[in-house]
């Protein structure tokens, strides 16, 4: 735009991706770009194991985090705030649950802030996580009653904590001023975020279009595929509910890109189902019956001419004895 100041609020990730370039062309970029990014799925993996998730539980979420994510895997600086997202909550977790080694880690934020503030604008997700963590802390302390001295000790403990936490901020929002612009690139932030024109046209910020394909990992509910995939009994006596539970997901995932591969699990995929469009009567064109793997089709006039009917059900079959 003319007239307007030019913020390049991503130089430092352009200095070390330039320099890779200069140096292992861009196969460099992109064996740099690929390590982050399975460090980042393979590091939350951890982290749900560690916090004592399921092992198929965390595995369904990582594996549908990372099919959604797909439409970002490119070798732009937000992975890298994805690294920065997953040490900062790694950091903020860790000093929740271990009072000593964590209250020390926290310090390491306000210099992960400098970094992170010249590298890409998803800083901000850092104050977010704070401000989580800081009003969880606070909510323990001012909902804690002094009924027993396990509950005066948690209290005090959360008090400590939400002290520690709002200086970690504090620090955080004065390195959050370690760039070349200063002020002007909170205001600049502010400005982009708030920009109504910007926000209404870039994909990032629009709903969700579940035609495509990162977006048809979350379609319409899936579990009904998932829990009629999972029967209450499994289908041999060496099949576990987990391993059932994930056949389930791997059917609702293939039945939502084809519906017509498989057996249909809810009704609207019946050819009954589908509105039957009326049609001239001088057409040549008509439609003929339902193929399974097909789905339904148009004949031209040197086919019989049918139309889609309701299947009629199967008569009951006489036991003999």
């Amino acid at each position: 735009m003319a007239n307007k100041p030019w913020f390049a609020w991503e130089w430092l990730y352009d200095a070390v991706v330039g320099e890779l370039e200069a140096r292992l062309s861009l196969n460099g970029v992109v064996c740099f770009t690929a390590i982050v990014i399975a460090v980042v799925f393979a590091w939350t993996f951890r982290l749900l194991i560690a916090g004592g998730t399921q092992i198929y539980i965390a595995l369904a979420l990582v594996l549908l985090a990372l099919s959604s994510s797909t439409i970002h895997f490119l070798a732009r600086p937000h992975v890298l705030s994805w690294l920065f997202t997953l040490a900062w909550f790694w950091i903020l977790d860790s000093s929740k649950r271990d009072s000593t080694a964590g209250s020390k880690s926290l310090w390491l934020l306000p210099p992960m802030m400098v970094l992170w503030v010249n590298i890409h604008g998803g800083w901000l997700v850092g104050f977010v996580l704070l401000g989580i963590f800081l009003l969880a802390a606070l909510w323990t302390r001012f909902r804690t009653k002094e009924s027993s001295l396990e509950d005066s000790l948690q209290k005090i403990s959360a008090t400590k904590r939400a002290r520690k936490l709002a200086w970690t901020a504090l620090l955080s929002a004065v390195a959050s001023f370690g760039n070349p612009y200063g002020w002007k690139l909170h205001a600049h932030v502010y400005a982009y975020l708030s920009n109504r024109f910007l926000m209404d046209h870039i994909d990032e910020f629009q709903s969700p279009n579940f035609h495509l394909v990162a977006q048809k990992c979350f379609p319409r509910p899936r579990t009904n595929h998932v829990g009629r995939a999972c029967p209450a009994r499994p289908r041999a006596a060496t099949e576990s509910r987990p391993h059932c539970f994930l056949r389930g997901i791997c059917r609702s995932l293939r039945i939502s890109q084809h519906p017509g591969f498989g057996a249909p699990a809810r009704d609207d995929h019946r050819p009954d189902s589908f509105p039957q469009k009326r049609l001239p009567k001088d057409s040549s064109i008509a439609c003929v019956p339902w193929n399974r793997n097909a789905g339904p089709r148009l004949a031209d006039s040197r086919h019989p001419v049918r139309s889609l009917h309701r299947r009629q059900p199967r008569p009951p079959r006489l036991n003999p004895g």
